[in-house]
């Protein structure tokens, strides 16, 4: 458990670093891709930055974060995206991985696009256009 403690306070501390540069107000968004999305997932709920919008993209949100843990994502905007090809998931994982959310009543999109375990350069620009 020392490992996830360190990375919440390393990108809380890359955060802060970073906003140094930025104008006051800039939200702060994150994409956890692959075993990333485990990563930001726990980084979301023990960490100090407060995440507007999250991509979680070819991975999964760790089993610990319970329907009442994720409560504190009622307020984020979340995308859940996966390959239709993708080596390491199926649809039917992406399909877990809502109800999850649906079951915590957290709002969220999921996006199944025709590719691999990778990173969709158009989607990915659509969904951190949104931000």
């Amino acid at each position: 458990m020392n490992e996830i403690h360190d990375h919440v306070e390393y990108l809380d501390a890359l955060v802060s670093h970073a906003r140094l540069k930025c104008p006051p107000g800039i939200p702060v968004n994150a994409l956890g891709f692959s075993q990333g999305v485990a990563t930001v997932s726990r980084w979301s709920i023990k960490g100090k930055t407060p995440l507007q919008r999250m991509v979680l993209w070819a991975g999964g949100i760790p089993p610990e974060l319970d329907a009442a843990t994720l409560l504190a994502w009622q307020d984020k905007h979340i995308d859940l995206v996966l390959g239709s090809d993708d080596a390491y998931a199926k649809a039917g994982d992406l399909d877990a991985m809502a109800q999850r959310l649906i079951t915590a009543r957290v709002p969220h999109k999921a996006h199944l696009f025709e590719g691999e375990h990778r990173l969709e350069p158009v989607l990915l620009e659509k969904l951190m256009s949104r931000a």
